[in-house]
């Protein structure tokens, strides 16, 4: 009996990726991905030329997938990493303006985040200072895309047309968003999925 127990436990985790799992990152994808390029658009109308990089004030909406994603897959290394890649595919499918290189923003920044919450989840025991600690990851995640675009001529502009004070604005204002939309907002949502009950089989997964 309590062999065929072990074996059975064996066998459900023989995957690391579990099927749910495989739903969970392919669902938050597509939705962060069409979401993200209908943001992009809204806040490239919304702000002129004029206001170049104001639109950093809600690249937290971007992050917002990831820690959903992080704490719907039970804090699975690598989920955060997998849903970046499919995110940045959806994108430019969609018509995402940065073509290609959203790809390059989307995966570049998921990765960052799963390091910084695997590596804040090592080193912090408290469940409080996990909490502040995915706070903080998301909104260097965030500012992520900022240091891309800025090393990458910033979409064409000329970089050094721009002066560094008003880089070093975009990134906090990237950090800011990414802590109040993805760290803040991203970790109510979840916890709001935990407490409901659907997803009582992490929990049947762990018995």
């Amino acid at each position: 009996m309590i062999k065929s127990d072990i074996i059975a436990k064996l066998n459900r985790n023989r995957y690391y990726f579990e099927t749910i799992d495989l739903v969970l990152i392919a669902l938050f994808s597509a939705l962060g991905g069409v979401f993200s390029v209908f943001v992009g658009n809204l806040t490239r109308t919304i702000f002129s030329s004029s206001l170049f990089g104001l639109g950093q004030l809600f690249s937290g909406f971007h992050i917002f997938w990831y820690v959903i994603v992080y704490y719907l897959s039970g804090r699975k290394f690598g989920t955060v990493t997998l849903t970046g890649i499919i995110k940045g595919i959806v994108e430019v499918y969609v018509g995402s303006t940065l073509s290609i290189t959203v790809v390059m923003i989307s995966v570049g920044g998921a990765f960052l985040f799963d390091l910084l919450a695997i590596f804040f989840f090592k080193l912090i025991s408290h469940e409080r200072g996990r909490t502040i600690s995915i706070i903080i990851s998301a909104g260097l995640s965030s500012s992520f895309n900022v240091l891309v675009l800025w090393n990458m001529l910033l979409l064409g502009i000329d970089k050094n047309g721009l002066p560094n004070i008003w880089i070093i604005a975009l990134v906090v204002f990237s950090f800011v968003s990414g802590v109040i939309f993805a760290g803040f907002l991203g970790q109510e949502i979840a916890k709001y999925f935990l407490r409901s009950g659907l997803l009582n089989w992490r929990k049947l997964k762990e018995e």
